[in-house]
């Protein structure tokens, strides 16, 4: 399976390509998408094969004009738009050939058309099939 996995109507996005096993270190696997990004997740004990797909849910997904300190999973990203839902706000954003919706309680403004860095913990991303 390659390319993005769109769950419909769910608040999680799949990325899925092949295993990467050479950058797989710390406990960590590694996938390269399509784009070229490669997607640091972890396996929690499922097997890994040679095409991967893994799971991450959008609330955990971080959006920052300023780029953060971590060396994996930090991607550019360009906000589309931003809309306030009382609570949190959803940022839409373009990811490669991908848009996305991130839900966020504490994301700053950003212009539409607007790089950031979009980054998530490895720990958040969850291998569902290999």
């Amino acid at each position: 399976m390659r390319g993005i996995l769109q769950v419909a109507g769910a608040r999680k996005f799949g990325p899925a390509g092949p295993s990467r096993p050479d950058l797989s270190a710390d406990g960590l696997i590694a996938l390269e998408t399509p784009a070229g990004d490669i997607v640091h997740g972890m396996a929690y004990g499922r097997a890994v094969g040679a095409d991967l797909v893994v799971s991450v849910r959008t609330v955990h997904l971080k959006l920052s004009p300023e780029k953060p300190a971590a060396t994996r999973n930090v991607w550019l990203a360009r906000a589309e738009r931003m809309v306030f839902q009382g609570d949190f706000t959803q940022v839409h954003v373009a990811w490669g050939e991908h848009r996305l919706v991130i839900r966020s309680a504490a994301t700053l403004p950003l212009a539409p058309a607007q790089e950031a860095f979009m980054s998530v913990e490895p720990s958040r991303v969850v291998l569902l099939e290999a």
